[in-house]
């Protein structure tokens, strides 16, 4: 047998198989894809690295400018994000499981359309800039994931950590939320334009850079001018010391969230004991009583609140077992009222025309033409006629958009996985604003219309999830170029998130961006937490509870919560009223999120009259 020679040269081995095509797409968007994820989820709470959301659209863009395939780098940039948004929603798992999923799939679906979108319009609109497809394309479906699809889900846009800059502060007054998210877009596009035109434009054979590396340059000296004229909107002004304002106390409970469902009379008794005590105590504050004191949405123990269905409940005699009458918890807060001499902002249900009748079998038997979630005015020792209703119900929390529409289908889904859930609110249709009376010596400098002794305050009430909703909140606090409110009071359950506290974070993190856009301060009154106090610049400046009064019951000590999380206790802060005209964004509303929404959709229809272009693309 002959040997082989080892002076000969080796055979060169069999080069590995390359992945397929098809194959490289999908891991090349699962790569960037996850990037994306990983700079989004870990700038919002409760991780809160901001600066990450600089750059958090980046990823994407550098995947819909280099894929050849579209279709199968999208698909892999939305299996990607699932696991961001199933973390940022993991409490709606307790509440349904048959809701969790389908949800991450719907979010997981905007960073896939992104994708596949721009990568379709590079491909047939070859000498359009990534800065100006970016904004178009990502604020345009953020738009309309935020405002149009499923009456709007405006829950963790990208934009929403910068509420830190100053800049951001700035423009959110000016172009909203979507203006800022457009801006970020843009920036992000930017980068990978000027890394193109930096990198070899003799040898590019993109018309972009062959034509437009000058306008590149100085697009980006625009955009960086953008953010400098921003920065001074952190310095407080000097005049905001001249402004009118109140002493609030949010009371903030802790009683969790399946109490709702589940309140037996004698938690109700204690837990109404305790919301008293803690009342008394923050009208005894060393600091002085407060102008004004705020309990938590839903924290009323009794059925309604109105004086309409009060008075229907007290004339049917119900009683609970050994005889007390339903109406003692509003009896009971009227004579807590009357002896501290304090007005109080109370969460409860109102009932349009309630009546009750015991049946021959001794069931009770209710009739009303409709319940709402709504924020009453307690004053004088009596519950002030005028309340506001719930206009913006919580999305499969207090009823299914679309689905509700169907009495049976709702039924069945909430068999499925409703965790015996009960969609039985109704929406409110009014903008009404609370009035309160302060004593005018206590305000400083009087509002217009203040007399001697007591001036009445307007104030916008959005309730919980509200807070998320720009142009509700705007509608509640702006009429016809003109401020009808220079205070927002939000009371909230934030039960509903459990032990995670990354979700109380986020909702306090877009009360922020209400009081910002709007230049009108906020105070959240939450049961679990987080209350807070935000000026019109959007910064907390009280985080509740924040007062010497804490619970001592054991449940209020959970040594694992965040900051002002899952305790009770009172959250003080005196608030500077918003005064002068409304901002530019209040009076303009959301024509940055309509001209993106616009701008896409002519993007789209110039491109699907453009023949395709010789760039490779294969679609899918």
């Amino acid at each position: 047998m002959n040997s082989p020679d080892p002076a000969a040269p080796a055979a060169p081995s069999a080069p590995a198989a390359a992945a397929p095509p098809t194959e490289r797409a999908v891991l090349r968007g699962l790569r960037l894809g996850g990037l994306h994820a990983i700079f989004v989820g870990a700038a919002l709470p409760p991780v809160s690295w901001w600066p990450l959301a600089l750059v958090s659209i980046l990823p994407l863009i550098l995947l819909a400018s280099r894929t050849t395939r579209p279709l199968r780098a999208a698909l892999g940039a939305g299996l990607a994000s699932i696991p961001m948004w199933a973390f940022h929603h993991q409490y709606i798992w307790k509440m349904s499981e048959a809701g969790l999923f389908p949800l991450v799939v719907y979010l997981a679906l905007y960073p896939a359309a992104f994708v596949w979108i721009v990568a379709w319009l590079r491909a047939r609109l070859p000498g359009t800039p990534m800065m100006s497809l970016a904004p178009a394309v990502w604020t345009g479906l953020e738009f309309i994931r935020g405002e149009i699809v499923w009456d709007g889900y405006a829950w963790l846009l990208a934009c929403h950590p910068l509420i830190e800059l100053g800049s951001t502060i700035f423009w959110a007054s000016i172009v909203g939320q979507y203006g800022v998210s457009a801006w970020l877009a843009a920036m992000n596009g930017w980068c990978v334009d000027f890394a193109r035109v930096m990198r070899s434009p003799e040898r590019d054979p993109d018309p972009l850079i062959k034509r437009l590396g000058t306008q590149v340059r100085l697009a980006g000296i625009v955009l960086a001018l953008g953010f400098i004229i921003g920065v001074p909107a952190s310095i407080p002004a000097v005049s905001d010391a001249k402004a009118p304002a109140v002493e609030i106390a949010a009371i903030q409970t802790n009683v969790p969230q399946d109490n709702r469902g589940n309140w037996t009379y004698e938690q109700r008794r204690a837990d109404f004991e305790a919301f008293a005590a803690l009342t008394r105590a923050a009208a005894a504050s060393a600091i002085g009583p407060p102008d004004v004191i705020v309990w938590p949405e839903t924290m009323f123990p009794g059925n309604a609140l109105n004086e309409e269905a009060v008075a229907a409940e007290r004339a049917a005699g119900l009683a609970y077992r050994g005889g007390t009458p339903t109406t003692i918890f509003h009896d009971s807060l009227m004579a807590l009222q009357k002896e501290l001499g304090i007005p109080f902002v109370v969460g409860a249900v109102s009932i349009d025309n309630y009546s009750l009748s015991i049946t021959g079998a001794g069931a009770i038997e209710e009739k009303m033409d409709a319940s709402f979630n709504s924020a009453f005015v307690v004053d004088d020792g009596r519950v002030q006629p005028t309340h506001y209703r719930k206009v913006r119900l919580t999305p499969f929390g207090e009823v299914m958009p679309y689905i509700s529409n169907w009495e049976w289908l709702e039924a069945r889904l909430l068999a499925l996985g409703g965790r015996g859930m009960s969609f039985d609110l109704r929406s409110g249709s009014s903008p009404e604003t609370l009035q309160l009376r302060i004593p005018a010596a206590r305000m400083g400098q009087l509002p217009p219309g203040a007399d001697e002794r007591f001036a009445t305050i307007p104030v916008a009430a959005p309730i919980c999830y509200e807070v998320t909703d720009a142009p509700l909140c705007r509608w509640l606090t702006t009429r016809d170029d003109a401020r009808r409110a220079g205070l927002m009071i939000s009371i909230s359950n934030d039960g509903w998130f459990d032990w995670f506290d990354g979700g109380r974070q986020n909702l306090l993190l877009m009360s922020r961006w209400r009081a910002a856009e709007l230049r009108t301060p906020m105070v959240r009154a939450a049961n679990t937490g987080i209350s807070a106090a935000i000026d019109d610049r959007g910064k907390v400046t009280q985080l509740g509870p924040n007062e010497a009064i804490i619970s001592t019951d054991p449940a209020s000590s959970d040594a694992g919560a965040a900051e002002g999380c899952r305790r009770a206790g009172v959250m003080r802060a005196r608030v500077r009223l918003g005064t002068g005209v409304p901002s530019v964004y209040a009076r303009s509303g959301e024509l940055a999120g309509w001209a993106s929404a616009f701008a896409l959709a002519s993007l789209l229809a110039l491109a699907s009259r453009t023949g395709r272009t010789s760039r490779p693309h294969h679609g899918g």
